[in-house]
């Protein structure tokens, strides 16, 4: 189990020519994303006086994600454990940081919306402020349960890679270009989304890469970057992030935890923009009907002889 980028590690010591018994000695270490967490299994043979240590299968290791990133926005989007909701849609000022920060990197927006309320399609959306993107649909197939042949409960980076949504990506085997994260799958964020929209199945996923970006430390956040989104995201959408730590030869993503995920449990407001064009065209459409009525010809009255 890894904690804010830490994970314990048990290592073993060989045993004395006596046969002492083997001192476990515990130590925390930080760890270079990704890695593997290991265990090692050491094996003690009396009459040959040596230990051999078996390393597990390397197909059933989980990878350890450390450096998870968080979401934060100037109102709300407070930590419930579960998610970050936002009382405000769109978010003002939002941004994720990262543990430990700052750390900078090729910084990923990913917009998560309802596959019931993309039609017409929601997106694309345009992200500002000390970044700016478009995040556009990265798949007509949506983050749903057996996408892509991954199962019922694929996490949104197998999603992603399945997609290849962010280029150039690595195809060594063993490098994913996200690391899976437990916690990132889809009933953890379809869970919450079916509180508000019980019709939802799954999501569609729209990304913005925005380029080099500074995330800051959690004790630092509200400071940059500080991000608008424009329109308005559906009822029960999520905005959730990566960040490349490496290179784009040789990548180093992390992810955001699904309780740092900001979460959109309000509906979306409709942008004053939107309201003017809205009433000018009402205008436009009540003038027409008045000016058809007062074009009509009336018959004339006939005389009478």
């Amino acid at each position: 189990m890894h904690t804010q980028g830490q994970s314990k590690r048990i290592s073993s010591r060989r045993t004395g020519a006596h046969g002492a018994a083997a001192v476990g000695v515990l130590c925390l270490v930080w760890l270079a994303p990704p890695v593997a967490a290991q265990t090692t299994t050491p094996t003690t043979d009396p009459a040959a006086q040596t230990t051999t240590t078996t390393m597990p299968d390397p197909t059933t290791t989980t990878a350890v994600l450390p450096d998870p990133l968080h979401g934060y926005c100037a109102t709300g989007c407070f930590d419930n454990g579960i998610n970050s909701p936002s009382t405000s849609n769109p978010p003002v000022d939002f941004g994720f940081t990262v543990n430990p920060g700052p750390q900078t990197g090729d910084f990923v927006i990913d917009v998560l919306v309802p596959n019931d309320e993309n039609t017409p399609a929601a997106g694309p959306f345009t992200i500002n402020g000390t970044s700016s993107g478009a995040a556009t649909q990265v798949s007509t197939t949506a983050f749903a349960s057996d996408a892509f042949g991954l199962g019922n409960n694929p996490t949104l980076s197998q999603y992603l890679n399945a997609v290849n949504a962010v280029t150039p990506l690595p195809d060594t085997a063993g490098s994913p270009p996200f690391p899976s994260q437990p916690d990132t799958n889809l009933m953890n964020y379809l869970q919450a989304t079916q509180g508000v929209d019980p019709t939802a199945t799954g999501f569609f996923v729209y990304q913005a890469d925005l380029g080099s970006t500074m995330l800051q430390d959690p004790s630092t956040p509200n400071v940059s970057p500080l991000l608008t989104i424009s329109p308005g995201l559906p009822l029960g959408s999520f905005i959730t992030a990566f960040l490349n730590e490496g290179t784009a030869g040789s990548p180093s993503w992390v992810s955001t935890s699904n309780s740092g995920a900001i979460f959109l449990p309000t509906p979306r407001i409709v942008e004053p923009s939107a309201l003017i064009l809205l009433g000018t065209a009402l205008a436009a459409l009540g003038g027409f009907g008045w000016y058809r009525r007062k074009s009509v010809v009336r018959p004339r009255p006939r005389m009478r002889g």
